[in-house]
């Protein structure tokens, strides 16, 4: 990659760093959740979509669970919403 981007020295930069800011965001988040400052919702099945591949049928499906898993966390959502007013 160095050899490919060598005349963007940022962008490798940014290139290394992605996956140790991935886990200190995902750390943050979940000390958030603990905190009881933020919800966190993550897929409840695993679906088999990957980033670059699935059919309309997958999508669709991923959709669906989505929405489900937004529903099991409404009762969290709604607390979160309304401590955040007071």
């Amino acid at each position: 990659m160095r050899i490919i981007y060598r005349k963007f020295p940022k962008l490798i930069e940014s290139f290394e760093g992605r996956t140790q800011r991935y886990y200190e965001e995902v750390k943050m988040v979940d000390q958030l959740v603990q905190d009881h400052k933020a919800v966190k919702i993550n897929p409840s099945v695993e679906m088999g979509v990957g980033r670059f591949g699935g059919n309309i049928e997958q999508y669709d499906a991923l959709f669906k669970l989505a929405y489900e898993d937004c529903e099991s966390k409404r009762n969290d959502l709604e607390s979160l919403f309304k401590a955040s007013k007071q």
